[in-house]
């Protein structure tokens, strides 16, 4: 009898979860759109996993006369490949979409959308921009509009719906949305909210299936997340003032500073050694594309300490030479020299200045700085991770000196132990200025590096590892 019930249950449950999709358009009874309130808004767009990073923000300026609503968007969050400006005029509250205009890198696009029928322009670069006048399947919306969409949704687990969008550029692309169920989301400022989950995805070359979070109550967006590749979790999350305040705390407390001579680096652990690794590109694909070789020899008699290494990418054609010399124990830089291809850079330290040359070219430019502060050497960051403070919540940050540009900061971050090659590790997260972030996986018991990985862009990971 059980069997027979449990039997019934699928076949009166198996209907509701395969209902097919619902195409929607512009009015479309589903969409409970009367409720929804749409404001001036500024998104922050953030990396979650691996480590925390700020990409930049998405700024949304709303206005409204009549039924006609206008969204004037300025993105500005190239690493996240958001980076443009949009405006868009739609009729309220059906959302069908009036004109568009984008502009992204050198190519614009305009549309002016009449129910089935769009007219417009787009050009890319030097070229004119060419016209276009379509009459499509049926009536479209904007992409601005689909979490608009995703807001208005019935909150149904299994829902379906094909949303048909049309712009100049990437011209008629379905978005497939599924209502997936209730779920809390963390936000930014720690606070919890309980929220119903929209997945959108869509078969467009490129695209990353995105889930949105829609407050049960009010059906506002609590928050945007994709996976890029790679593994890269990104939120996008409205900016409130109580996220603004969680965001000062953190920086309220302040990173350690680390200077040479200070008592505040585990100068005991650093002893002589010649090493090799190598270069791995991880993501997208999987690939050996360099060695590194590094090494280094403490005098303690003299008092010094010298670092040498060599970084090879065959596949780029690349070759870097560095040698460091540091006075041993305070690591307070004597000399520089660093060679990569046709450019050569010397330098020396004495006490807050610091002077050389810098030939790239054929052109030689002097270098000469000045600092408030006593700076390391601009390698000494591959050292200094094995020597911070390991406990997780640990910051530290030191003043180097670019040869370009002058000075700079280099911050460090330790995060929650993890496994790396059946090792317990260490992960100290490096920040520079202008230089992709790198991921030290130090060992606990020996403050061995096991792995540095970094992420000179999304979805692009590259691994250098002890040589077999």
């Amino acid at each position: 009898m059980r069997f027979l019930l449990l039997a019934a249950l699928v076949l009166v449950a198996a209907p509701v979860l395969a209902q097919d999709a619902v195409v929607l358009r512009p009015g479309h009874p589903d969409l409970m759109t009367a409720g929804l309130t749409v404001d001036t808004e500024t998104v922050g767009i953030r990396v979650v996993e691996p480590r925390a990073q700020d990409l930049g923000t998405v700024v949304s300026t709303v206005s409204r006369e009549g039924d006609v609503v206008t969204v004037v968007t300025e993105a500005d969050a190239p690493q996240a490949g958001m980076d443009y400006e949009s405006t868009v005029t739609m009729t309220w509250p059906t959302l069908a979409p009036r004109t568009r205009m984008r502009t992204a890198g050198t190519s614009t696009g305009t549309t002016t959308y009449d129910g089935a029928r769009v007219t417009g322009r787009y050009g890319r670069g030097d070229w004119d921009p060419l016209p276009f006048d379509i009459t499509l399947p049926g009536p479209v919306f904007a992409p601005e509009a689909v979490p608009l969409v995703a807001r208005a949704l019935p909150f149904r687990a299994g829902y379906r719906a094909t949303v048909p969008t049309f712009t100049a550029d990437t011209r008629l692309r379905d978005i497939s949305l599924t209502v997936v169920g209730e779920e809390p989301f963390t936000r930014a400022d720690g606070t919890v909210a309980q929220a119903w989950v929209v997945e959108e995805s869509s078969t467009a070359r490129g695209s990353s299936a995105r889930r949105h979070f829609v407050d049960a109550q009010t059906r506002a967006l609590i928050a945007t997340t994709s996976t890029a590749r790679g593994g890269t979790e990104i939120v996008s999350e409205p900016v409130t003032e109580a996220s603004l305040a969680a965001l000062a705390a953190q920086a309220a407390t302040p990173a350690v500073a680390l200077r040479p001579g200070l008592d505040r680096l585990a100068v005991d652990a650093l002893a002589d050694y010649d090493r090799a690794w190598t270069v791995k590109l991880v993501e997208p694909q999987q690939q050996d594309i360099g060695t590194l070789t590094r090494s280094v020899v403490i005098d303690r008699a003299a008092g010094t300490l010298t670092v040498e290494s060599e970084t090879v990418i065959a596949i780029a054609g690349q070759q870097t030479t560095e040698r460091s010399v540091m006075a041993y124990p305070s690591l307070a830089p004597i000399s520089t020299r660093i060679e990569a291809g046709d450019t050569v850079v010397d330098l020396a330290y004495d006490g807050l200045t610091v002077t050389g040359t810098r030939t790239s070219g054929g052109e030689t430019t002097d270098v000469d700085f000045t600092f408030d502060e006593p700076v390391f050497d601009p390698s000494f960051a591959a050292e200094a991770v094995r020597l911070v403070t390991l406990e997780a919540g640990y910051r530290g940050a030191y003043h180097t000196v670019n040869p370009s540009e002058g000075p700079m900061t280099i911050e460090f971050a330790v995060g929650e132990p993890e496994e790396v090659d059946g090792r317990t590790a260490w992960p100290v997260d490096v920040v520079a200025e202008g230089a992709p972030d790198q991921t030290f996986s130090v060992d606990a018991e020996t403050r061995e590096v096991l792995r540095i990985r970094l992420r000179p862009q999304l979805g692009v990971v590259v691994d250098i590892v002890p040589a077999e």
